[in-house]
């Protein structure tokens, strides 16, 4: 099998699902540095807002995979028009496929 073209928006989605994935697990790691930060900055310095760190987080984690998927989809269209192009001077990649 050989694949010849590539749609854009059928990877674009899926690459957009893979990025907001990968953007909700870095966003909940920021959510809760930011907590434990701005939690540890009141206790330390008396000067920081607790509740600061919830709000970062939240943005976080609502921002983060919004942001990763829209660079996901943005990357898929190219990615697949790009290999569009290559594949019309070169031929596309080759599969082997077998049964089970």
């Amino acid at each position: 099998m050989i694949v010849t073209r590539i749609r854009p928006l059928s990877l674009a989605k899926v690459t957009t699902a893979i990025y907001a994935a990968i953007g909700l697990f870095i966003g909940a790691i920021f959510a809760v540095m930011s907590f434990f930060g701005a939690v540890a900055g009141a206790l330390t310095h008396g000067n920081a807002e607790p509740w600061m760190g919830a709000v970062i987080g939240i943005l976080a984690i609502v921002g983060a995979p919004i942001f990763y998927g829209l660079l996901g989809f943005l990357g898929g269209l190219f990615t697949a028009a790009v290999y569009n192009l290559a594949a019309r001077g070169f031929g596309g990649v080759e599969f082997e496929v077998r049964d089970r």
